[in-house]
């Protein structure tokens, strides 16, 4: 049940390392203050790598100045060159990612290698992730064991786990599920999720360590509280079977329940419970899993979770937020428009989603400037407008979202003029607020 969560995914994950985060030595870089952002550019023009590299975030994500990939680009070289291994990393992204440049794994690889050959634990794990996966290089399981054990020793979860990993399936090392049970326990120590997630099969099948059912099901049971939603079925048959855990139906049938609302195959497991239950025990469990529902994410639950929590209960959750949003709260007007985006609790309607969304976006809203951009950019709720999305884009990457994809696409589509006068508005706008 829990096979599928590791494989795969936990590969993807060696080289989707977040990026971008200032070292402490970096200078701290407040929005919009031009006094500390000529100091930042006259530092940099001195040759100091640390500022090169600010200059070079700032750039890259629109903060204190227009977003401007080519100057970020620059600036991360200079810094790079000089041997500073946070702009190394930022530039292996670059060109990784085709920000500002046409991708090349090959200079990416290069870059990464500089950062990790001088020791950023977050760089040997992407690198040996690049390895591993043949990215910019020919596939090689060894230089890949190689640079994620050169993080997994100095502690990094994540390559402890990606060890457990390579254990587990041989990648260029013999299958050894001692091994793999060792860095998957390392790993999961330190709270690594994915690794308790194995954990609670190795335990429970015995597989490199001695069979323990209490220990899965400890584990299980933390992952699935946590909300962890591929350990629910997994639980599910553990409180069926009694394994580990004192035999219990109704929590059975919850957790299967939670489970195939997350799209699990459980309805031939449901179904064989269900008969051996009551009426009264199977309504506790609809009960009990409606509640762990609404617990879990009470105000952001996603549209598939919300189809399955009952009409009545949606309604009061909607209508509470329609009385906080008109007062103001710009959380609760964010959430209004996700109501109405995905249609939860209520008919989908692009027009009030835009509607709310402007409203949490002009009172500053990071995430409701994001969602403009993209309903600008598609249409919905208003015509096509290239220039307001690429507006509030660039808003909303001033206030840290994460908005490269849908600039990228925009500035592929726009006249230069347009652009310009996307700028010019955005700096209105940070200007008037």
């Amino acid at each position: 049940m829990l096979n599928k969560i590791v494989l795969i995914f936990s590969f993807v994950l060696l080289i989707s390392i977040p990026a971008y985060a200032a070292s402490p030595e970096q200078p701290y870089i407040a929005p919009l203050d031009p006094n500390l952002l000529k100091t930042i550019i006259d530092k940099a023009n001195k040759g100091d790598p640390n500022f090169q590299c600010a200059l070079g975030e700032m750039y890259h994500d629109g903060r204190g100045v227009i977003q401007d990939l080519n100057e970020a680009l620059k600036w991360y070289k200079k810094s790079a060159e000089n041997g500073c291994t946070e702009a190394q990393n930022n530039l292996g992204l670059m060109y990784e990612n085709s920000e500002g440049v046409i991708q090349d794994f090959n200079q990416a690889l290069k870059w990464y290698k500089k950062a990790a050959e001088q020791g950023d634990v977050n760089v040997q794990v992407k690198l040996g992730g690049m390895y591993l996966l043949g990215k910019g290089t020919s596939q090689d399981y060894n230089e890949a064991v190689r640079w994620v054990t050169k993080a997994a020793e100095r502690g990094d979860s994540r390559a402890q786990n990606a060890l457990g990993v390579i254990y587990s399936n041989g990648y260029g090392v013999p299958k050894d599920y001692s091994k793999a049970f060792m860095w998957y326990k390392k790993a999961a120590d330190q709270g690594n999720e994915d690794a308790e997630g194995m954990l609670v099969t190795m335990y429970y099948e015995g597989r490199g360590t001695l069979k323990n059912l209490e220990e899965s099901f400890n584990l299980c049971k933390k992952l699935a509280e946590k909300g962890n939603s591929e350990t629910y079925a997994m639980l599910g048959i553990q409180y069926w079977r009694g394994d580990g855990v004192i035999e219990d139906y109704i929590e059975a049938y919850k957790w299967l329940l939670l489970a195939g609302v997350n799209g699990d195959d459980v309805a031939a497991i449901k179904q064989d419970l269900a008969e051996k239950m009551t009426p009264a025990q199977i309504s506790e469990s609809q009960r009990l899993a409606k509640e762990f529902l609404q617990k879990k994410k009470p105000k952001t639950a996603n549209a598939q979770e919300g189809q399955n929590i009952q009409r009545e209960d949606m309604e009061v959750i909607f209508n509470w937020l329609i009385k906080d949003a008109e007062k103001g709260n710009i959380t609760t007007q964010k959430q209004l428009g996700d109501a109405y985006y995905y249609g939860m609790g209520i008919q989908r309607n692009f027009l009030e989603a835009i509607k709310w969304y402007s409203k949490a976006a002009q009172k500053g809203s990071s995430e409701a400037q994001k969602s403009l951009a993209n309903m600008y950019y598609d249409g919905q709720g208003v015509v096509i407008d290239y220039v307001e999305s690429y507006k509030w884009a660039l808003i909303a990457g001033m206030n840290g979202e994460n908005v490269s994809s849908i600039q990228r696409l925009l500035v592929l589509q726009m006249t230069p003029e347009q652009i310009d006068k996307a700028k010019k508005l955005a700096k209105e706008f940070v200007v008037n607020q």
